[in-house]
């Protein structure tokens, strides 16, 4: 009895919290369909115009139907894991106009306002591990992530690299990729906390690789300094490319986040995006023209110059020195 109580009080507190803070059942489902038109994903098929107005719409609708009064639940899950951190949590946080705008960008982004999926770090947005880790894993068709990770290589005091490996299938097609990805580091850094920024950016190469693009959102956690993207080397492959996880320790894919750089091949084609065309006969042709004649213009100036220094020679003025 005393258990059905707490069950139906419980009921009755979820539904005023959502009748008081939530969007109407009209707004909500229009704000949700804003996000599904307008997010990245969305328009990665549009031309680049019809890209712009229709993001730039989207943006619009959601500041007009987002509601001072929305945003005063907003502004309360800011601070949080449950919600999303910030590098002012112990001041205050962000105003609400600046909350808003990056909520906007987050969410059209693909990431959730819960969770802690992802921070406002120097007024920008950055995605978490836990933001990265949910994408990759719900990425339609992709079965079977596995990472790997080698010991940290401390380079100097500031920077430490990590030979990182990850492994997936999609629409049950194998791929992989390899990175030695930089991590920044302190005095303080533990090899947890090196593999664990290795990681977050080991899941966003393989992200960007999923989605083709390498412009999704920077990575980055209030815990850390605003990060920079360095573009990783890729490792060649070994053994044809067929090299089992030996040289790491294997492990199933833990919450991560964003990295740098992404592979050469369409994830879903297997098309080499790395091929540059030939020149065609009408470049062959203009090429050594267009050399000749700036090799002809050089020789010019040079020949002027020359002459205009003799002149001056002959005149008895003194010649300026070669570094003049």
């Amino acid at each position: 009895m005393v258990k059905a109580q707490k069950t139906q009080t419980e009921t009755e507190l979820a539904q005023r919290a959502a009748s008081e803070l939530a969007p109407t059942d009209e707004t909500g489902g229009e704000l949700e369909q804003i996000v599904e038109a307008c997010s990245l994903a969305s328009l990665e098929t549009q031309g680049r115009f019809q890209r712009a107005f229709t993001l730039a719409w989207g943006i619009q609708r959601l500041r007009d139907l987002i509601t001072a009064d929305h945003m005063k639940a907003i502004m309360a899950l800011q601070g949080t894991r449950l919600g999303f951190r910030t590098d002012k949590d112990k001041g205050g946080g962000y105003p609400v106009n600046v909350v808003k705008d990056r909520l906007i960008e987050a969410v059209l982004r693909g990431v959730h306002p819960t969770g802690n999926e992802f921070n406002i770090i120097a007024n920008g947005t950055y995605v978490t591990k836990e933001g990265r880790a949910r994408q990759v894993n719900e990425f339609p068709g992709l079965t079977d992530l596995r990472l790997g990770f080698d010991v940290p290589k401390i380079e100097s005091k500031r920077r430490a690299v990590v030979r990182c490996k990850a492994a997936w299938k999609l629409d049950g097609n194998p791929f992989e990729l390899e990175r030695v990805i930089p991590v920044k580091i302190d005095d303080y850094s533990s090899d947890d906390q090196i593999l664990g920024k290795a990681n977050r950016k080991l899941l966003t190469a393989v992200y960007e690789r999923l989605i083709g693009s390498n412009y999704s959102l920077p990575d980055g956690d209030v815990d850390e300094q605003p990060p920079r993207h360095v573009d990783a080397k890729a490792l060649p492959p070994t053994n044809g490319g067929k090299e089992a996880f030996g040289f790491m320790g294997d492990q199933e894919a833990a919450p991560a986040s964003e990295a740098a750089g992404t592979d050469d091949v369409d994830p879903k084609t297997g098309e080499d995006l790395s091929y540059t065309p030939p020149e065609t006969e009408a470049e062959a042709e203009t090429k050594p023209k267009a050399e000749a004649e700036t090799a002809t213009s050089s020789l010019d100036a040079a020949v002027k110059k020359g002459k205009e220094a003799e002149e001056r020679a002959d005149d008895g003025e003194e010649l300026p020195s070669p570094s003049e």
